[in-house]
């Protein structure tokens, strides 16, 4: 810790849906473990007595079970695909690097040749148990940078899959994006506006003085 006492610890989750969240700090268990207030999900674990004061250092383990977690995969009907991403902190909260760590355990059931990573292709792999492991291994990470690991494999060995959230329909995001985009043009179109309004407003004037009185005939009296 290189600034004020860490007294709460917040760690973020794919989502609400979670359950069974256990926290110990250096072999300390912490019983204080509320949602967070910070971020939209995820928890905060409150160190109490056990605050790391400046220039003091400790190591918090955090376990959690997250359910409906592996969906359809979206290039190949007989896959099912699951991603994830540690927490990362704001750069204003960090320094340094860090030596990050993610191990996929996928079910059993699934051949060696079988799994494919996403994006990030991990750094080793192995069969323990019958069970395929994928580890991305980064000594160099940086804590404030987001990293996503994904990995799919053959749905068959999946009693079911988790069902994507649907998001809005075209006609909702279409709207959308014209308020929006309305929005954005407002501070133009304002003075815009103004203007419009009193370049029409001298052009009217000179129209009325160009509209002459209609032609009398009267009698002198």
């Amino acid at each position: 810790n290189e600034g004020q006492p860490i007294e709460i610890i917040d760690v973020g989750l794919p989502d609400g849906d979670y359950e069974a969240v256990k926290a110990d700090l250096d072999g300390t268990e912490m019983g204080d473990i509320r949602p967070s207030t910070e971020l939209a999900y995820g928890v905060e674990v409150h160190l109490g007595d056990r605050a790391i004061a400046t220039g003091k250092s400790g190591t918090l383990h955090l376990t959690a079970l997250l359910k409906n977690r592996v969906f359809q995969d979206d290039k190949d009907a007989a896959y099912a695909s699951l991603e994830f991403s540690p927490t990362w902190y704001g750069s204003a909260y960090t320094s340094g690097t860090t030596h990050l760590i993610c191990e996929f355990v996928l079910p059993g059931g699934v051949n060696p040749d079988e799994p494919r990573y996403h994006d990030l292709q991990f750094t080793s792999s192995r069969v323990e148990d019958e069970r395929v492991h994928y580890v991305w291994d980064m000594p160099q990470a940086s804590p404030s940078e987001q990293y996503t690991f994904g990995a799919s494999f053959p749905k068959r060995v999946m009693e079911r899959l988790a069902e994507k959230p649907k998001g809005p329909g075209p006609v909702a995001v279409l709207i959308g994006f014209l308020f929006e985009l309305m929005g954005k043009a407002l501070p133009c179109i304002c003075p815009l506006l103004f203007v419009g309004l009193f370049v029409w407003g001298i052009i009217q004037s000179r129209r009325r003085r160009m509209q002459y009185l209609p032609p009398s005939v009267g009698i002198e009296g």
